[in-house]
């Protein structure tokens, strides 16, 4: 991801600033190095990447932000090895061997507000058939005896195009973890970010959850592109015939530190493994 821009960064920490973040504890593999939120009971920890067993205990703690929200797990293991067993039979793949572990993974969620704005699409003025050329023949035509204002407006859409907005109100996910990249952004955009909850380290319920890589500043600039690629999925016909478009218009309203609960393993794809998920909430199979 692109590096966060200063008016990014100061805006984030202006909508952050007025709602401090919560601190939590979290522990760092003694395996592996993966970071994780330290469980309720603050005992010990089982890797889901490495299996190491890491003992929890002040040398291996640091404090840093805890997650404002939490999508709860209601698809347990069983369900989950039913569900990568149905889709493997569904592709026409031996899945039977996979190993499904239970993690929570971060997300940033990212509010959008605002408007892309374009030069409008219109044919030349001067054209026969013009949206605008009528309008400008009338009152040309009216200005008969001051030639220099007349000539002003039949050029008024050559030299002053007028401007075309598209309001734009759009939650975005993103993912907060360098793991997985393209399978987490299917995760991504496959989860109803809406349903989570308040976090409480007591709603991981035992499961592992890993903490964030990405900065939120990191993720925003990708969060503004991904608002902008839904929108021309949705309005396809709006960006049509538009060689530009701008959209500085568009501001993040708000964000929040999110948690998705998914059963991750790998599936056969020809002679190669492939990473892939069932998520923990809808019980889909994805994979990368």
């Amino acid at each position: 991801m692109a590096p966060s821009s200063p008016n990014l960064t100061e805006e984030l920490s202006t909508l952050r600033g007025q709602r401090p973040p919560k601190v939590a504890l979290h522990l760092t593999c003694r395996g592996c190095a993966a970071v994780f939120l330290i469980p309720a009971d603050g005992t010990s920890l089982h890797c889901p990447y490495c299996q190491t067993v890491n003992v929890i205990d002040a040398e291996n703690t640091v404090r840093r932000m805890a997650p404002d929200r939490i999508l709860l797990a209601t698809i347990d293991d069983a369900q989950a090895a039913d569900a990568l067993r149905r889709w493997s039979e569904k592709h026409r793949v031996d899945a039977s061997p996979a190993r499904l572990e239970g993690v929570y993974l971060p997300f940033w969620t990212f509010e959008i507000t605002g408007e892309i704005i374009a030069p409008q699409v219109r044919k030349d003025p001067r054209q026969p058939g013009s949206d605008i050329s009528a309008d400008i023949l009338r009152v040309s035509y009216a200005l008969k005896p001051r030639p220099a204002v007349a000539e002003y407006l039949r050029d008024l859409g050559r030299l002053q195009p007028l401007i075309d907005r598209l309001p734009l109100s759009r939650s975005v996910c993103l993912p907060a973890t360098h793991r997985l990249p393209g399978l987490l952004t299917k995760v991504a955009r496959a989860s109803a970010t809406p349903s989570a909850v308040a976090f409480e380290p007591v709603r991981l319920n035992g499961w592992p959850a890993e903490t964030y890589q990405v900065s939120a500043g990191e993720a925003a600039a990708g969060g503004r592109g991904e608002a902008v690629k839904w929108a021309q999925r949705d309005f396809g016909t709006w960006f049509r015939g538009r060689g530009s478009y701008d959209t500085s218009g568009l501001m993040i309203q708000d964000f929040d530190l999110l948690l998705i609960p998914l059963w991750v393993g790998e599936v056969p794809r020809g002679p190669n493994r492939h990473a892939a998920c069932v998520h923990a909430v809808t019980g889909e199979v994805l994979t990368d």
